[in-house]
């Protein structure tokens, strides 16, 4: 009797085991999707790197419980190595979703000013503008005092 109590609770195991590690794979892919659609097409493709660390997780930690599991070897193990597992994805997701809120672009009164060169020079001399003329100076849009074109630093 007691070997079936523990091939039943075994049995337990390995379903659960084996159901987070085919959620965990699916929201490994689903990590794929987002960054694919978040990234900035005309950019560097520097977000991709975010998929780095997610594919450490579940090649090192995922896939190996998954297949423990599936060979029904030292399935306690497997389930320990799962909560391992979305442990760090949640660590991991969480940094990334931060990093996936920020703004894309900055105002155009939020330009860094530490930067030496004529950008900064000429952002100086706009915010001396607008100091001298007031709120009022045209919808936000810098003009040289003599009426020229507008300013612009893109």
């Amino acid at each position: 009797m007691p070997s079936r109590a523990v091939a039943m609770g075994t049995t337990r195991i390995q379903i659960l085991s084996l159901v987070a590690g085919g959620l965990q794979t699916a929201f490994w892919i689903y990590t794929f999707v987002v960054i694919g659609r978040t990234a900035n097409p005309m950019g560097d493709g520097m977000e991709l790197v975010a998929l780095v660390p997610m594919t450490m997780i579940w090649a090192c930690l995922t896939l190996p419980a998954t297949v423990l599991s599936i060979w029904r070897r030292s399935v306690p193990l497997a389930l320990l190595l799962h909560l391992v597992a979305i442990a760090a994805f949640g660590w991991i997701w969480s940094e990334i979703s931060a990093e996936l809120a920020r703004p894309r672009t900055a105002g155009p009164r939020t330009l860094v000013m530490d930067r030496p060169g004529p950008v900064a020079e000429g952002r100086r001399h706009v915010g001396r503008m607008f100091r001298a003329r007031g709120a009022d100076a045209g919808a936000g849009v810098a003009r040289e005092p003599s009426g020229g074109d507008d300013i612009s630093c893109a």
